[in-house]
């Protein structure tokens, strides 16, 4: 279950309450309420600009909620040490990153500086991880040279490696062939960890995602269950588009020419 209106046993593992974002005057985020249980793998769907990648943001920790709360194992988030916060919540996001100097073995063994494990521990972790996405055999070579996709398989190299108790996904189908959007999300998802990603594929969605959050124009529109969440009316208002969900995939019949520009 999702909404912390819904939750009857144990308390949500992440708890977002009247969380709100603003930079420069614009509102990214507004009166955000949901919470997230432990093992559940939650999709934030909607539009570009529905604030999917602000509400992560707010979560790993690059940005601060304007006004609002966020818990976190049932602590504050802002209450958390920068290392142990990092030991227990890893994240794959969109941007490139400047890795050149760096290994690409180095690359997924500086991912593991939040936790301490012995030189074997860490040798293991990371050749399993880079076998995992197919780049152990080039583990010596420059990360600066890779592709836009060999460098996302990189960082989820490095998450992998870390293992930690939350995973923060955003658009981790980005860049990625179809071979290793599946590989490495069936991966993840047979882990059975607790999962936050933002999608724009609604079918990737409905594969993986036990419950979902829509969002659009920073607001909440609907929060629970995957099925619940991408209703047909759902689909007509946010994503202007005549759809159904069925058998876990989306049936589009048309976009709606009423909300066409």
């Amino acid at each position: 279950m999702l909404h912390k209106a819904q939750t009857t046993a144990a308390s949500p593992l992440i708890e977002f309450t009247d969380v709100s974002f603003s930079i420069s005057g614009k509102t990214l985020v507004e009166n955000c309420n949901f919470g997230v249980q432990k093992g559940s793998f939650v999709g934030l769907l909607g539009p570009n600009g529905a604030g999917k990648s602000s509400l992560l943001k707010l979560l790993y920790r690059e940005k601060q909620p304007s006004s609002g709360d966020i818990s976190v194992f049932d602590q504050p988030l802002a209450s958390w040490g920068r290392k142990a916060f990092a030991a227990r919540v890893g994240t794959v996001l969109q941007e490139k990153a400047q890795l050149s100097g760096l290994t690409i073995e180095q690359v997924v063994a500086l991912g593991l500086f939040p936790i301490n494990c012995s030189i074997d521990e860490e040798q293991r972790r990371v050749k399993q991880a880079l076998e995992l996405v197919e780049l152990w055999d080039r583990r010596d070579e420059n990360a600066g040279f890779l592709s836009g996709g060999e460098q996302q398989r990189l960082f989820f190299a490095q998450i992998l490696a870390l293992d930690p108790d939350v995973y923060l996904l955003d658009e981790p189908n980005n860049h990625l062939d179809l071979y290793f959007q599946y590989r490495l999300l069936d991966h993840i998802k047979s882990k059975g960890k607790t999962v936050i990603a933002s999608f724009h594929d609604m079918n990737l969605a409905a594969r993986y995602c036990d419950n979902a959050v829509l969002m659009n124009h920073g607001k909440i529109v609907a929060s629970g269950q995957l099925s619940d969440v991408l209703s047909k009316k759902n689909l007509q208002e946010v994503f202007r588009v005549d759809a159904d969900l069925q058998n876990g995939k989306l049936e589009i019949e048309s976009p709606l020419e009423q909300f066409s520009s």
